[in-house]
């Protein structure tokens, strides 16, 4: 019991969705200052609207003795602010009567990171997508890792086409030695430059000027390009 009472992770028990126990992290989860403040809702009152059907229904797994793995969801606190969590929990006995233990997780501080995340990608994708040429990444075997819309749309070939295209498939025949020998050296001495003709999807060549750079990432190394239409 001292070890629930201290976990950071909130901690309660119900039993039929009613509050029995709830240590200090599950008071402040919840924003509540005593056991009896939860006591006058059910379990399922605390829980977002759009989230109770699915809580509902693991409610009564749990309390059929079903082990409940774990879940996301979004608790409502008593002040009303929506809170996002993950909880498992499953069977125990609690004075003496089968009831539902929750061990529950807030999960705010990684939202708020994902969400951050997300936003830093929109933002590179959005600045990559803008360049006038083509943008790509490839690994060390020649694999397309990364490319903007316009590489899509000068090659040709979709974005799943892509996710799956070595970076020879769209470099003309008589040009791949050169290509072959040029990434060689970007991915010993740092940078490369070459100037090629690609082969679109439809069979169409247009010369182009590539730049790369080598870019080690963990213990893996790839070649940022780009590329300029040298047509003119």
């Amino acid at each position: 019991r001292e070890l629930v009472q201290s976990s950071p992770d909130a901690v309660i028990v119900h039993r039929d969705g009613m509050f029995l126990f709830a240590n200090p992290a599950a008071l402040r989860l919840y924003g509540a200052d005593s056991i009896e403040q939860l006591q006058c809702k059910t379990v399922l009152d605390m829980v977002h609207p759009d989230d109770r059907a699915a809580i509902a229904l693991r409610m009564k797994q749990g309390q059929d003795g079903e082990r409940l793995p774990l879940k996301e969801a979004r608790l409502v606190r008593l002040d009303g602010q929506v809170v996002p969590v993950e909880a498992v929990g499953g069977t125990v006995y609690y004075q003496g009567k089968r009831a539902v233990q929750i061990i529950i997780r807030d999960i705010t501080g990684r939202r708020q990171v994902e969400e951050a995340l997300a936003q830093e990608k929109l933002f590179s994708d959005t600045v990559i997508d803008s360049l006038p040429g083509i943008f790509f990444i490839i690994d060390e075997k020649g694999r397309l890792i990364n490319w903007n819309r316009n590489a899509e749309r000068i090659s040709g070939y979709s974005a799943e086409e892509m996710s799956s295209l070595d970076i020879m498939t769209v470099i003309a025949e008589e040009d791949r030695d050169l290509v072959v020998r040029e990434l060689q050296k970007a991915f010993v001495t740092g940078t490369a430059t070459a100037e090629v003709y690609l082969t679109a999807k439809s069979g169409n060549k247009i010369p182009y000027y590539l730049t790369g750079t080598r870019a080690v990432i963990g213990d893996e190394q790839y070649l940022i390009g780009m590329g300029i239409d040298a047509t003119e």
